[in-house]
């Protein structure tokens, strides 16, 4: 809302004092009255003067057209008022609130009114409101009113058929007025959309001969405004007369050299196979007579008249049978082979006419069936050692209906002979085998003294090749070219001299001491091997080259010198390793001979053994110890022996002290001691002796036992 910055009632006053002072000009009297009581008051805002009437969406405006008047503070016209008014959506009442006014929103008053003559909204909506503002006026705000949508001014028109009867057709076209056709089925329906309300004029078009359409065609169809019309076709058919009918060809045919077929023709048309017996038919000719002709093979003669003419009835069956008889026009050809000699070939080829070659044996035949009755030109391909008696090629006559011959004898001589490959070795370290070549050919495997052939090698000379171990040495050429001859055999004699490439080891042990155990293990490289305590062990063949030597020995012994070696073995020689071991005693281990005992005790001392006598004593606990030798054997040594507690679970204590030191006799310490059993009726356990003999610290714990109270 604007509010201009004088009130009414100040500009009254204002004018009053004006015209008390004789300023008559400073305030006009309004147009056509007179008096000093009249005067002119400013406008001071905008009302609608003609409202919005309901209307439809653009290009629809609103009518009669909208006006908005400038008037003043006691709502009368101010016709003076000149100004622009502009107008614009208030309220929005379209579904998405982005409703548009359309039309020319700013106007100039005329006679203080302001006419809007083009207004449109463009979506429908119940409610909208219209604002008029202009600068220094307050707002006017129209009353509500609709835009609500256009009625229809078009509908759908379906066209339906319904169709019975025999030789239906696949569908018709459809043309309402002069709009673009439709295909309808049989029994379908089809849709025109947005046609104008109103009579339109549908035809079914298309309809064959044998259907009639049950109403009248065109119809006229009303359609109204926002709704459908209907057309219903409904046609009848029946199956129309037969004009046509079905001719069926047939052939039988005897004799010899029959064809794959022949072909048939009606009336000069397209030509059709038909089996040497058998048939073919023709549908759908028309009812009347009809040329047949039949064409057969040059020694094919058919029976009766060909062409011949052959009535067809209306919805009938005509027939043209020929029967035909066929004479021989050809025979079969046999080609046989005989062949003598050696180096013979796998086989050979015959040509017969230069024509595609077969494989023949060196002794064998083959046929071929199906020639023509004519003389034949026979050629027999033979390998360049082999010589064909008499013509070749040559001429066979083959009889129509018999066998034509070609009988070929050939000989062959030898082109080939075989080689053979001998080698005696010598020497030392001689390899599993050899290697030989033929011209750079498969490689064989040959024994160091053995043989090997190669057969059927052409005569001619040949490179031969032995492969033979490094250290291994071939007298005379390697290679070296022998000649094979034809029909004979070629040698290659090699003699090979060896080297040693390896050598032998020797090791030995030798032992002192005590306590020797049964032996040790040996290993040289990754070979392990069993020895005896002062032994010998050689090991042979091995490859010339240093080698490690390694004496695995018990705990006890000690290997002078260390006990791995880096030792070379010599080509063809021997490599010795010495080892000397000295062994001594383990040391004596320390033996509770006789276990303490377990013992009951009627009285707790809660662990002391200083209570008055009264009380009770503690608890007394005896056994032995002894020292022994690994073979379990008592040992002479005379020293100390201490004893403590280890387990004790009934909280006792040992009485004199938690040590207690005792002496060792000859190897024997017997004990006495006293144990203060706590508080818990029952308690377990051991003992834990030690003594140091020979330098070596000596531990062992008794057994378990118990002290119980008795209560």
């Amino acid at each position: 809302m604007r509010t201009r910055t004088t009130s009414p009632a100040l500009r009254g006053l204002l004018a009053t004092v004006l015209f008390a002072t004789g300023c008559h000009e400073s305030v006009s009297p309004r147009r056509g009255r007179q008096g000093p009581e009249f005067w002119e008051v400013p406008a001071q805002a905008l009302a609608f003067t003609v409202q919005p009437n309901n209307s439809t969406p653009c290009p629809s405006t609103i009518a009669p057209p909208v006006e908005v008047t400038a008037v003043d503070n006691q709502g009368q016209a101010v016709p003076d008022f000149t100004g622009d008014v502009t107008i614009a959506i208030g309220h929005d009442a379209s579904a998405a609130g982005n409703a548009t006014l359309s039309g020319t929103k700013t106007v100039a008053a005329v006679n203080g009114v302001a006419r809007f003559g083009d207004l449109c909204i463009d979506q429908v909506g119940s409610g909208y409101m219209l604002q008029a503002t202009s600068p220094d006026l307050t707002d006017a705000t129209s009353t509500a009113f609709d835009i609500t949508a256009a009625p229809p001014t078009t509908g759908d028109l379906i066209v339906t058929t319904t169709t019975t009867g025999s030789n239906l057709p696949t569908g018709y076209t459809v043309a309402v007025d002069d709009r673009p056709t439709q295909a309808i089925g049989a029994n379908d329906h089809v849709t025109f959309s947005t046609l104008a309300a109103g009579d339109h004029s549908v035809t079914l078009v298309g309809v064959p001969s044998n259907c009639t359409v049950n109403e009248a065609n065109p119809q006229k169809v009303s359609v109204p405004a926002g709704g459908t019309g209907h057309a219903d076709f409904t046609i009848s058919c029946v199956a129309p007369p037969p004009t046509t009918g079905d001719l069926v060809v047939t052939t039988t045919t005897t004799g010899s050299n029959l064809p794959a077929g022949y072909t048939v023709m009606v009336d000069n048309g397209q030509p059709q196979g038909i089996g040497t017996t058998g048939n073919v038919t023709y549908p759908g000719l028309a009812a009347a007579d009809h040329m047949v002709a039949l064409s057969v093979a040059s020694n094919c003669t058919v029976s009766g008249a060909n062409p011949r003419t052959v009535t067809v009835p209306a919805g009938g069956t005509g027939h043209a049978d020929f029967t035909i008889d066929c004479a021989p026009t050809t025979g079969e050809l046999v080609v046989t082979t005989a062949t003598t000699g050696s180096n013979l070939p796998a086989g050979y080829t015959v040509m017969v006419d230069n024509g595609q070659p077969k494989t023949i044996g060196t002794t064998g035949n083959v046929t071929y069936p199906g020639l023509a009755a004519a003389d034949h030109m026979v050629a027999l391909s033979v390998a360049s050692n082999c010589t064909v008696s008499g013509a070749n090629p040559r001429t066979v006559t083959v009889p129509a209906g018999g066998t034509g011959h070609a009988d070929f004898t050939i000989d062959c001589a030898p082109t080939t002979g075989e080689l053979v490959v001998t080698t005696a070795t010598t020497g030392s370290n001689l390899p599993a085998g050899y290697t030989v070549m033929v011209d750079n050919g498969q490689p064989k495997t040959i024994g160091t003294t053995g043989n090997v052939t190669y057969p059927g090698l052409a005569a001619a000379d040949h490179m031969v090749a032995l492969s033979v171990a490094s250290n291994c040495t071939v007298s005379g050429a390697n290679p070296r070219t022998v000649t094979v001859p034809a029909g004979g055999t070629g040698h290659a004699d090699f003699t090979i001299d060896c080297a040693p490439t390896t050598g032998e080891l020797v090791v030995t042990t030798a032992t002192t001491g005590a306590n020797l155990p049964a032996g040790y293990t040996v290993t040289v490289d990754d070979r392990l091997q069993a020895i005896g305590i002062n032994d010998r062990m050689t090991f042979p063949a091995l490859a010339a080259g240093v080698h490690s030597v390694a004496l695995s020995v018990a705990s006890n012994c000690t290997v002078s010198g260390g006990s791995g070696r880096m030792v070379s073995v010599p080509a063809g020689g021997t490599a010795q390793v010495d080892f000397v071991i000295a062994c001594a005693a383990p040391p004596p281990t320390l033996v509770f001979t006789q276990q303490p005992n377990d013992a009951v005790s009627n009285v707790s001392l809660a662990g002391s053994c200083t209570l008055p006598s009264t009380r009770g004593l503690p608890t007394t606990v005896s056994g032995q110890l002894t020292l022994q030798d690994n073979l379990g054997q008592t040992v002479n040594f005379t020293g100390h022996v201490t004893i403590q507690l280890g387990q004790n679970t009934g909280g006792g204590t040992l009485c004199g002290g938690p040590t207690l030191t005792f002496n060792l006799q000859n190897g024997v310490a017997e004990f006495n001691l006293s144990i203060a059993q706590g508080a818990l009726e029952t308690g377990t356990y051991t003992l834990v002796a030690r003594a140091t003999v020979q330098s070596s610290s000596l531990s062992v714990e008794s057994v378990v036992f118990t002290i119980s109270l008795v209560t």
